[in-house]
């Protein structure tokens, strides 16, 4: 350690290959927990491979076309938000499901690369390099590149944070609310395709379709959301609470350290019960968020669990057989009934 700390002062490249590893970190971190709860994984698979054509095609511009300008990681951003564009459409215009598209954009992306690397000029196109990816090799050009692509993913990742998460956690009560849901998963798969195009700089277009998002979703078993509903007749006899109780339990000893609980800021009921379990509330506007960190299990918790699913087991089915006893007296009660009317309705 002590070696490559008095290294990393002495050789650019190894402050540039740190600085990078860094700033595709953050991004990943933030896009990689929605693509995980999205569950479009798949998607940004097929982007990764997509952006070989754009810099394929960008090196392509600079060595027959003399465009020093059009950088390869500038060629990938485009190539990228293409596909990203192209799979949502196909899901809202064409109201196809995403998979449909997703295998094309992955083979056609790959194929229109290498035909262009194949047709560049020259014996110096390290086609390794762009499947693989080459952290040592990072110049200052890609450094402030993949700085502004950083910059970019964090700002409009922490300025539409509370649209994303209404988005992937409840599609539908998100347009119910009027929010544009198209619009945000449109602009979800973009902030993807960038955070994928600075992947390929760190490991590379092979690795960096699966390296960020299994540690997401290892990240994402633990961690929950709740959410219920009582009828308004109900309402008013804890049950709210007890389903509350019953659900961090559960979660508890399922390994989920934080649970999450996310409604109108209207339903003080759900928020008070929130508080009372010494939850963290956040309120937005006419939405709030409450944030509750779990202990780890015990034995004492499972073992409680165990005990508090049988009796309730074993209540249910008492509860039933009794409904179902008092629903026969009932039956045999208009049996006798309708045969005292018939007996009475007999000529003497």
């Amino acid at each position: 350690m002590t070696e490559f700390l008095s290294d990393l002062t002495r050789h650019a490249f190894l402050q540039y290959a740190l600085l990078t590893g860094v700033l595709a970190g953050i991004a990943c971190g933030i896009v990689g927990t929605y693509v995980v709860t999205r569950r479009i994984a798949s998607v940004a698979g097929a982007i990764a491979h997509s952006i070989l054509g754009g810099m394929g095609a960008a090196r392509y511009c600079q060595v027959v076309l003399d465009w020093q300008w059009f950088h390869p990681l500038i060629g990938a951003v485009l190539a990228a938000i293409i596909s990203a564009v192209i799979i949502s459409w196909v899901r809202i215009a064409a109201q196809e499901r995403e998979d449909t598209v997703i295998g094309a954009v992955w083979a056609i992306g790959m194929a229109v690369g290498l035909l262009f690397i194949f047709r560049t000029p020259g014996y110096n196109e390290d086609l390794m390099s762009y499947l693989f990816g080459s952290i040592l090799m990072v110049t200052p050009e890609d450094l402030w590149l993949i700085g502004g692509l950083d910059a970019l993913v964090v700002v409009l990742g922490l300025a539409f944070y509370n649209k994303f998460l209404a988005v992937c956690f409840d599609e539908e009560f998100t347009r119910i609310r009027g929010i544009r849901v198209e619009v945000y998963h449109t602009l979800l798969l973009c902030l993807t395709a960038l955070t994928v195009v600075l992947l390929v700089t760190v490991v590379g277009i092979v690795m960096g379709s699966d390296s960020d998002w299994p540690v997401m979703s290892a990240a994402a078993q633990a961690c929950a959301e709740f959410g219920v509903s009582v009828l308004s007749g109900a309402r008013g006899r804890g049950y709210g609470a007890r389903l509350f109780d019953r659900a961090m339990m559960h979660a508890r000893n399922e390994g989920v350290s934080l649970m999450f609980v996310h409604v109108l800021s209207e339903n003080t009921a759900m928020l008070k019960i929130a508080r009372n379990a010494g939850a963290t509330v956040e309120r937005d506007g006419s939405e709030s968020q409450a944030c509750l960190r779990m202990p780890p299990a015990t034995l004492d918790s499972r073992m409680t669990e165990i005990v508090e699913e049988h009796l309730a087991q074993t209540d249910y089915r008492l509860k039933l057989q009794a409904k179902q006893f008092w629903s026969f007296l009932a039956d045999v009660q208009d049996i006798r009934q309708g045969a005292r009317e018939a007996q009475q309705k007999l000529p003497m």
